[in-house]
């Protein structure tokens, strides 16, 4: 009994580090939400457009990016697009 438990022990240690090989190699293709990229994203004065932002986006997107921290000076006339972001 006692042998056939030692046997067993030693079988799992074997399998047990392809197995967190595999486990970890998922993390990094596919890592959770929480561990998701993000930038800073800054726009200078009134040089920002709905064509542009949406461009920026799908780039951020296609470059896993998942969120945009967005800076402007002037946030006070940009509620229109800032509102088109949260679409």
């Amino acid at each position: 009994m006692k042998n056939t438990m030692f046997a067993a022990s030693l079988v799992m240690l074997a399998i047990s580090p392809s197995v967190q090989a595999a486990a970890i190699d998922d993390g990094f293709r596919n890592p959770p939400k929480s561990c998701a990229l993000q930038t800073w994203w800054h726009w200078i004065d009134d040089c920002v457009t709905r064509e542009g932002i949406s461009h920026d986006l799908a780039a951020m997107s296609g470059a896993g990016i998942s969120t945009a921290f967005v800076f402007s000076p002037k946030t006070w006339g940009m509620r229109p697009i800032v509102e088109t972001i949260k679409r």
